[in-house]
């Protein structure tokens, strides 16, 4: 626990010389605890939480795992940062996975206020036969706050849908994704995969979940 807590220190001392050149007011808070819940309740009345989605090369704690749980248990989006992450450029194109479920309305609605801010918006539809409001909604919601998205759609017979996503990341050149998080119980997810889990864990750019 002593070594821990010098390693913080320095970790603090690193942390807060970045803050100051930020701009921003902010407040830190110490706490002792698993890390999951200590997160959890700690969150008060932030309007984001934003996480790591790996720590180095560290397997405990398991990040994606904690990721998982904030977006269920705290009701608030999460901006789930890849390692290789160090910004979050909210003005570039954004992207937007849509299926229509109430994860997505979630997250879209959440988004909305950055998603004003993007350069561009694409919602991407994957069609397996489960959309159940088609995208042209979440068309009519963003417009109704002077958004102008454009819609792609794919059908899922081509490739998986997580497969979908993560190349139209990389044909769009969106540099963030906003996507409903976690749409099956937790141990489904787990035991047979599943978008969330996986865009979770290979998204090259930060991902903005809400549930």
């Amino acid at each position: 626990m002593a070594d821990e807590q010098v390693r913080e220190q320095g970790n603090r001392a690193q942390m807060e010389a970045r803050l100051k050149t930020e701009g921003v007011s902010y407040d830190w808070a110490d706490e002792t605890g698993f890390l999951s819940p200590t997160v959890c309740d700690s969150v008060g009345l932030a309007d984001v939480i934003v996480l790591n989605r790996e720590l180095d090369t560290i397997a405990y704690p398991d990040m994606r795992d904690l990721v998982g749980d904030a977006v269920l248990r705290t009701g608030k989006p999460i901006v789930a940062v890849p390692e290789a992450g160090r910004g979050f450029d909210v003005f570039g194109p954004a992207l937007i996975a849509w299926d229509g479920s109430p994860e997505a309305v979630a997250a879209l609605q959440a988004a909305t206020p950055l998603l004003a801010k993007a350069r561009s918006v694409a919602i991407l539809e994957v069609d397996d036969g489960s959309i159940r409001l088609p995208a042209e909604h979440a068309a009519g919601y963003l417009s109704r706050h002077d958004i102008k998205p454009m819609i792609r759609r794919e059908n899922s017979l081509i490739d998986l849908p997580s497969t979908v996503i993560l190349d139209t990341i990389g044909a769009t050149g969106a540099t963030w994704l906003v996507m409903g998080g976690f749409g099956h119980s937790r141990f489904v997810e787990a035991c047979f995969g599943g978008v969330s889990r996986r865009v979770l864990k290979e998204c090259p750019v930060p991902l903005f979940l809400a549930h």
